[in-house]
């Protein structure tokens, strides 16, 4: 008899996929526009009948002082940086005002984030003694990022950049606690021998220090230029967002100097893996271009009242919100627009500023909405319980966004 069996043997098969990361990156969404040309050269690789041009403003050298100044948005200033920071700041933000706002303490401030006024002289201007004053000092200097701010100079300023990364007890410290004098002199032998350790030593605490921040107040002081892709255009009274083509790169192809017509061209089998390798690369670059324009729609359809201008501020618009209505995970609405600007009210602007979440117990007001409110009541002498009555939110809200915002308390609250 025949002894008929099943018998199961594997068998190794490769299959192709597209695995979902990678289709991700190759779409360019999250990819600066500085880089974007580049990035398009990468997919579409080496081919002799098309290729990539960078748009206008990236052939050539800019000069920033021949820029439009709408296409420079106003580099975040020292005082805006702070404000909330030094409203939250312990021990700080129980002074009064207006001892307790950014505006007071960044008059203070030189262009490198040193103090310009002596402890004495701050004191007397608060109104308190040198050790109170000074303790204000000390909140600030271990509270507020870029860390080396409020220091009297550039010892302090390293000092300070040393003990808030941990680093209080290492050898770069004690240079500058015990070895300064030798350091400013150049005096590294010396210094050698109060520290008790090799000059390899002292390199490497000196290469440590070098890369400090010698000077953290100079952030703020730089511009660059912004190029918007998308733009706000009102038609028949209502925003519609359009694409900054002249801000793009663009395609283009030498098929016109070859002697068959093009069609008869992308006929021959060995232009087939360039033209699919062309095609792939402006898939991709499609793709981009779309996700940033049905975001840009929703922009436009829930911020019509904003870019119209018949409304000074924004209406909620949540990172969740738009994903869920397009159908995206909020990482991505996020990543997407994070370094991506457009174009409204004939500025430069991000496009992450048209989002703002709601508040929880009035979700159809904003955030920020409710900031300028208290600004323009505050400054009419409302005080927080007036403000909340005016506007439906409990009182302990409004003073709580009102403390954020450094301003001080009405004088009737």
């Amino acid at each position: 008899m025949t002894d008929h069996q099943l018998i199961q043997r594997q068998k190794l098969k490769i299959k192709s996929r597209i695995d979902p990361k990678v289709l991700l990156g190759s779409n360019l969404l999250f990819v600066p526009l500085e880089e974007l040309t580049q990035e398009c050269c990468k997919i579409l690789g080496d081919n002799p009948f098309f290729y990539f041009v960078p748009p206008g403003w990236q052939n050539s050298a800019v000069d920033i002082d021949d820029l439009d100044p709408d296409l420079i948005p106003a580099p975040k200033n020292i005082e805006e940086h702070l404000s909330l920071q030094i409203a939250t700041c312990p021990n700080v933000d129980d002074l009064p005002p207006p001892y307790s706002s950014a505006e007071f303490w960044c008059s203070l401030l030189n262009e490198k984030g040193y103090l310009n006024a002596s402890v004495d002289s701050i004191a007397r201007r608060i109104g308190v003694c040198s050790e109170k004053a000074l303790e204000y000092i000390k909140s600030l200097q271990g509270y507020v990022d870029p860390p080396g701010l409020f220091a009297s100079d550039l010892r302090e300023c390293l000092l300070i950049q040393l003990e808030r990364g941990g680093l209080k007890d290492s050898l770069s410290w004690s240079i500058l606690t015990d070895g300064y004098e030798h350091l400013t002199e150049g005096r590294l032998s010396d210094l050698s021998r109060k520290m008790c350790c090799d000059k390899k030593a002292i390199e490497k605490a000196l290469d440590m220090l070098r890369k400090l921040d010698p000077s953290p107040g100079s952030n703020f002081l730089t511009a660059s230029a912004a190029y918007p892709e998308i733009e706000f255009v009102i038609r028949n009274g209502t925003p519609v967002p359009k694409l900054l083509r002249e801000n793009l790169p663009s395609i283009k192809s030498s098929m016109g100097e070859m002697p068959l017509a093009i069609n008869e061209l992308l006929e021959e089998k060995w232009i087939s893996p360039l033209w699919s390798k062309t095609k792939f690369a402006l898939i991709r670059l499609g793709m981009r271009y779309r996700t940033l324009l049905r975001i840009s729609i929703l922009i436009s359809e829930i911020q019509s009242d904003f870019l119209k201008g018949e409304k000074d501020t924004i209406s909620p618009l949540t990172y969740v919100y738009a994903a869920r209505h397009l159908g995206l995970s909020a990482s991505t609405v996020c990543r997407s627009i994070d370094s991506t600007w457009c174009r409204a009210f004939g500025r430069t602007i991000r496009m992450s500023t048209f989002f703002s979440r709601g508040l929880l117990s009035r979700p159809d007001v904003s955030v920020k909405e409710l900031r300028s409110i208290i600004i323009d009541l505050n400054k009419k002498g409302k005080n927080d319980r007036m403000i909340g009555e005016i506007i439906s939110l409990p009182t302990r809200t409004v003073a709580w966004h009102r403390k954020k915002l450094g301003l001080p308390r009405a004088a009737n609250s």
